[in-house]
């Protein structure tokens, strides 16, 4: 499958926005489509077959055939312009604006002008000035099958007034609409600058080492192993590890971590950072396709394409919702005057052109979709990536939090606290056998024993190759392995899985002080048990107090350690149920079971991997992510960039804030325009107040929505 990415100059309308996403969605060959109004971006999915050329001249088709005057191109084709050169009068010629200002002086003209057809005259002149890109809009659609819009509602009110003798309001009318779009464009263009920070920092080029000599190529040209020099002030352009130079950088944008990280020689980076002092030279780890940066750029144009419930009702409403007003108006002219002898026609036709006027439905399609990207810029900022505002919203009716705990609640640097061996071994035989049975497993514990035996022996000096190749190895995932020669077996593993392989272990010889602990036996005999420790990450006590707090009635922790030691953590941290002893299967029905007894939505967090078949079965899947680590960002839909669980209640805090923003829209919109509708239809409103329901309202959903982005830093 192939992605294209359109840039749509002078997209103005939501409406015709959804009507362009449906129409090309309607095409056999399209795999996905979506289009982001407030970025005017549209992302089209097709099959491998299709040809660049053949997909570009059919959506430049449709998107004509709703919008005639939009400019669609490539992005790449786009990646210089300025972004205030789009909405609707930006996105026109600056002769069209000029004669948007004369059609404004000749207004102002008509007021020192006596009544006569010379005014008359003026009047006309300054409509046409002023209002020329609506009704060329309403015009071009009049017989297709996109008739009813924006431009056509306006337009009728308009010409409808200037047809009963209102002229000046039906030229006011025009022009303060005229005003509210530019300024509601201006307001969304501020509030889209702050959501695609991230997108901003893919790297126009690399200084590239090549032949003794520093050349700027374009990143996607790098080739991994290559080096690169990253100057003081420059921003690093691809993940890697430093090879040469001391510095410091700036993650923050990353990962939303504001105080400098220190680097030298053998420090990983990951591009996105800007160096800070020193010049570097890195030798690049991973190609611009695979890195975090391209990573994480990908993640936010994924999180804007993905519509929330709440978005797709409105997005279904809006389509239904201007035939039906057109409708009513028509009846509001039409059926009290005629039906019911209820007053002169003028009256009630003056009457329905307000209803027109009041009843664009652009409060509602802009709103609502602002308040989820100002969430999710917020989030993003703070190291917070989510795959989709849809998931904003399960977080915001999250009711039921799963922690696993190894790695999520732990550090996850699980480090050898103790040898036990039995009083015939020593603590050095012990750790070779060790050595010996975990040297093939990537497990956590075998993996700390490994590094144990590195620090005391250096090199693993005391174990050859020509040893290691005696044993063949059986590994029971989450159990315990087994290494057996033609003289030998070594078993290393849990105490239910050491006393499974025959070998007797005394109950009272275990003590673990609720410490993760593994047996060792060689042959049919116990040599010995190790201890494990990992440390509580920091204020997660406070996170798990404050949960509450924002509406989740449910923790619980999942682990594969044994009882005594889920007990002790459980306790420390003040979980009041948990499940210990798991394999990964056990997660996942333990999950189902808990997600079946709960109304709310249920989110789990894990490390992204291991746990990737219980955060599929959640209504949310967290993944302690951590800095590049893109095994977890692919498995999960929220991704925590530095593994500070301690932001959860604040995550979860502002999902509420967006979702509450949302409802807030809705209701400000809806309200204002029932309210003044029934007003209009009532004659208790004038085209003025019609305005104000139209325009302002859109401009006081907008501001509403802004409002999220004061949240700067989260705790």
């Amino acid at each position: 499958m192939i992605k294209y990415i359109y840039k749509l100059k002078g997209l103005s309308c939501a409406g015709c926005a959804a009507e362009i996403e449906r129409e090309i969605r309607k095409f056999d060959w399209i795999s996905g489509v979506v289009l982001d109004f407030l970025s005017k971006e549209l992302t089209v999915y097709v099959d491998d077959n299709e040809k660049e050329e053949e997909v570009t001249e059919k959506v430049k088709r449709v998107v004509r055939s709703i919008e005639p005057d939009i400019m669609v191109m490539l992005s790449d084709e786009n990646k210089e312009e300025s972004r205030f050169r789009d909405g609707v009068f930006s996105s026109l010629k600056t002769t069209d604006n000029l004669l948007t200002l004369l059609g404004i002086i000749v207004f102002a003209a008509t007021f020192f002008i006596p009544q006569s057809h010379t005014q008359l005259i003026l009047y006309l002149i300054s409509y046409l000035l002023i209002g020329k890109y609506v009704i060329i809009g309403a015009f071009k659609k009049l017989f297709s099958k996109y008739i009813f819009n924006e431009h056509l509602l306006m337009s009728i009110a308009t010409l409808g007034a200037f047809a009963i003798g209102e002229y000046n309001e039906a030229i006011a009318v025009m022009l303060f609409y005229q005003i509210g779009k530019f300024f509601e464009n201006r307001i969304v263009e501020y509030s889209q600058q702050s959501i695609s920070e991230i997108q901003k920092l893919k790297p126009d080029s690399v200084n590239l080492v090549q032949d003794e000599q520093i050349v700027k190529v374009q990143p996607e040209k790098v080739k991994k192993d290559a080096l690169i020099v990253v100057r003081p002030g420059e921003r690093i352009s691809l993940d890697g590890v430093v090879v040469e130079g001391n510095s410091t950088i700036d993650n923050s944008m990353i990962t939303g971590e504001s105080i400098p990280l220190p680097i030298q020689s053998g420090s990983e980076v990951s591009a996105g950072a800007i160096n800070l002092n020193g010049m570097i030279k890195i030798r690049v780890s991973k190609i611009y396709a695979d890195s975090t940066i391209s990573k994480v750029i990908d993640l936010v144009r994924l999180a804007k394409s993905r519509k929330t419930v709440t978005e797709r009702f409105i997005t279904r409403f809006a389509n239904i919702y201007t035939p039906i007003v057109m409708l009513l108006a028509l009846l509001i002219a039409v059926v009290p005057p005629y039906v019911f002898s209820a007053g002169a026609f003028t009256d009630w036709f003056y009457r329905a052109l307000i209803f027109l006027v009041i009843s664009c439905p652009c409060a509602l399609v802009v709103s609502i979709p602002l308040s989820f990207f100002s969430g999710l810029a917020v989030l993003t900022r703070n190291g917070v990536l989510i795959k989709g505002a849809l998931f904003i919203e399960n977080l915001a009716k999250t009711s039921v939090v799963i922690l696993d705990k190894t790695g999520t609640l732990t550090q996850g640097k699980v480090e050898v606290s103790a040898l036990k061996p039995m009083e015939e071994v020593s603590e050095e035989e012990l750790l070779n056998y060790a050595f010996l049975g975990e040297v093939q497993s990537n497990h956590p514990l075998a993996q700390a024993v490994l590094a144990e035996h590195h620090r005391r022996s250096g090199a693993h000096q005391n174990i050859s190759d020509q040893l290691l190749s005696k044993y063949s190895y059986n590994e029971v995932a989450g159990k315990g392995v087994e290494a057996v020669s033609d003289d030998e077996r070594i078993i290393v593993g849990s105490i239910d899985f050491l006393k499974g392989k025959g070998i007797a272990i005394a109950n009272d010889s275990i003590e673990t002080n609720y410490k993760t602990l593994i047996g060792v036996g060689v042959n049919d005999k116990l040599v010995g048990f190790i201890e494990f420790q990992d440390s509580l990450r920091n204020r997660v006590h406070d996170m798990v107090e404050n949960l509450d707090q924002v509406g989740v009635k449910r923790v619980v922790m999942l682990t594969g350690d044994d009882p005594n030691t889920a007990q002790k953590v459980a306790d420390e941290l003040g979980i009041k149920e948990y499940f210990a002893s798991l394999l990964p299967e056990d997660k996942l029905k333990y999950v189902e079971q808990i997600k079946t007894q709960e109304k709310g939505k249920l989110l789990f967090i894990g490390d992204g991997i291991n746990d990737a078949p219980a955060m599929a079965l959640s209504d949310t899947g967290m993944a302690m992510g951590g800095i590049g680590s893109m095994a977890a960002i692919e498995s999960a839909d929220i991704i925590l960039q530095t593994d500070e669980i301690s932001k959860l209640p604040n995550i979860i805090g502002i999902a509420k804030k967006t979702l509450r923003n949302a409802q807030q829209n809705i209701a400000l919109a809806l309200g204002i325009k029932i309210a003044f509708l029934m007003l209009g239809a009532m004659g208790f409103m004038s085209i003025w107040g019609a305005v104000f329901a139209d325009v302002g309202v859109t401009l006081l959903a907008v501001l509403n929505s802004l409002r999220l982005l004061r949240y700067r830093k989260m705790k």
